[in-house]
C-alpha cells in the first residue's frame, strides 16, 4: 500500500482477502490522501486473466481521530483491458510428441502428434500469439523429411497431426515461427522400421519316413543333436528389417516364439528345443497343443538381439516317446504362430502385423500368414520299422482257419 511514493505496508497474499495492519497514516481534516494498491505476481500466471479489488473495510484510530462511516464496497474496474494480465511469448517449447510405441519412438510412414505452445520465459501460454509455424526435421545422417497431415492452434497452443516420418534413424523435429528468433527442437526421436519378418528356411531339409525310436534323448542339447538324437522338424529364419532397406540402425528383439502342434505331433513327441545359430534357446515337453519358448527362462540365455539387417537361424528339434500306440506313416506339423517383438524404447526395429495378446503383450506379429510345416508330400512322416513278427491270432485255437501275423516294432506298434 503506497502514499504516493512512500510505502506505507506490505504483505504477502495468502488468500482472498488482503488486510493490511500497523498502518501510519495521516490525512489532516477536511483534507484527501490517494492510496495506491501495487502488486507483484507469482511466475505462474494465466493471460489474458483480469485481477479485481474490493476495499471491504477500513479501521480508524480509536482516539483522537474521525472515525469511518458505513463503506460502500466497490470493486476496482474489470472494463476492457483494466487489470488484465498480459503474457508475451518469447520462445517456443514442444510439450509432448505422442509417438506410435513409446516417447522418443516411432515408425517410419505412420502417423504420430506433436503439441507446441508459445510461452514466455516463466513457461506461461500466450493466448493472443498466432504466428505461422512449420515442422522440419534435422538428422545426424543430413537425411529424412516430415509430413504434416494438419495443424490446429487454440490459445497458443499449435497440435501437429498426421506427422509422419519419412525414413528411419535418429531425428529431431525442429518447429519455427514467423518471428525468427521462435524456434524450438524435439528432443531425438528414432524413426523405426516395422518390417521386420520370419520366413519358412528355404534351404532346411525335411525329414522323411523317419524312425522315431532313433530320436530318444531324454534331454535335446548339442550332445543329443550331435549323436544323432534328436530330429530336426522345423526351421526358420528371423530377418532384421525383412533384410531390405532397414535406415533405422537398430537390432530386432525378440523374447518368446510360440509353436502349435496337430494333434498327431502332441502324441507322439516326447520333448521339444529351440536352437538359434547352434544356441540352445529353450526345451520344452509337448504336453499342450500351444508350446511357449521364453527366452527369460533358466538355460534359454535371455533375449535374442537380431544385429541390424541381419537374421537369424532357428532349428525346432524334437524326440518322440517310446511306447506302443503309435500310429505308421503319420505326419507332424508344427505351426508357428506368434513372436513376441521386444519393445524398450528408443532401441529395437519391429515385426510387421499388428498387435496380439497371444504371446505376452507387448507382441508384433508376423507377416500373415503364420508359418507351418508342409503336410503335402512326406515330410515329416513318421516311420514304424519292424523288427520282429507276432502273432495275434493263436493258429492253435479249435475252429479258427485264417491266421494272422503282424510286424511289429520293439514298442509293439505296426
Amino acid at each position: 500500500m503506497y502514499d504516493g511514493s512512500n510505502e506505507l505496508a506490505e504483505i504477502t497474499v495468502s488468500g482472498a482477502t488482503a488486510v493490511f495492519t500497523g498502518m501510519s497514516l495521516t490525512v489532516p481534516n477536511g483534507m484527501t490522501e490517494r492510496l495506491t494498491l501495487r502488486g507483484s505476481f507469482t511466475t505462474a500466471v494465466e493471460d489474458n486473466e483480469q485481477v479485481a479489488f474490493t476495499l471491504a473495510g477500513a479501521t480508524a484510530q480509536a482516539t483522537c481521530s474521525s472515525q469511518f462511516g458505513t463503506l460502500t464496497n466497490t470493486t476496482s474496474s474489470t472494463t476492457g483491458d483494466a487489470n488484465k494480465i498480459e503474457v508475451e511469448a518469447t520462445q517456443l517449447n514442444n510439450t509432448s510428441i505422442d509417438a506410435i510405441v513409446f516417447v522418443r519412438e516411432a515408425f517410419v510412414g505412420e502417423a504420430f502428434n506433436a503439441v507446441v505452445q508459445a510461452e514466455d520465459a516463466n513457461g506461461n501460454v500466450d493466448k493472443d500469439y498466432t504466428e505461422t509455424l512449420t515442422a522440419s526435421v534435422e538428422t545426424g545422417d543430413g537425411s529424412g523429411t516430415i509430413t504434416v497431415g494438419s495443424l490446429s492452434v487454440t490459445d497458443g497452443v499449435y497440435t501437429f497431426s498426421d506427422l509422419k516420418l519419412n525414413n528411419g534413424g535418429d531425428h529431431k523435429i525442429t518447429f519455427t515461427s514467423g518471428i525468427s528468433s521462435h524456434v524450438v527442437k524435439s528432443s531425438p526421436i528414432v524413426a523405426l522400421f516395422k518390417t521386420s519378418d520370419v520366413i519358412a528356411d528355404p534351404g532346411f531339409t525335411y525329414p522323411k519316413f523317419f524312425d522315431y525310436k532313433t530320436y530318444d534323448a531324454s534331454t535335446i542339447d548339442n550332445t543329443a543333436i550331435t549323436n544323432d538324437k534328436a530330429l530336426a522338424i522345423a526351421q526358420f529364419v528371423v530377418r532384421d528389417g525383412g533384410m531390405g532397406n532397414n535406415s533405422d540402425d537398430r537390432p530386432t528383439e525378440i523374447s518368446a516364439v510360440k509353436f502349435q502342434l496337430n494333434a498327431y505331433a502332441m502324441d507322439v513327441i516326447e520333448n521339444l528345443a529351440l536352437f538359434q545359430d547352434g544356441n540352445q534357446r529353450g526345451n520344452q515337453e509337448a504336453a499342450a497343443t500351444n508350446v511357449i519358448f521364453d527366452f527369460d527362462e533358466a538355460g534359454a540365455s535371455g533375449n535374442d538381439v537380431i544385429a541390424d539387417t541381419i537374421d537369424h537361424v532357428y532349428t525346432l528339434y524334437a524326440t518322440f516317446q517310446q511306447k506302443s500306440g503309435i500310429t505308421d506313416k503319420e505326419q507332424i506339423q508344427v505351426t508357428l504362430t506368434d513372436i513376441t517383438n521386444v519393445t524398450n524404447s528408443d532401441t529395437h526395429s519391429y515385426f510387421t502385423g499388428s498387435m496380439s495378446t497371444i504371446v505376452s503383450s507387448p507382441t508384433e506379429v508376423m507377416n500373415s500368414p503364420v508359418i507351418s510345416t508342409s503336410t503335402t508330400g512326406n515330410d515329416n512322416v513318421l516311420d514304424v520299422i519292424a523288427d520282429r513278427i507276432v502273432y495275434t491270432t493263436n493258429p492253435g485255437v479249435v475252429g479258427v482257419k485264417i491266421n494272422r501275423i503282424n510286424l511289429r516294432v520293439t514298442n509293439r506298434n505296426v
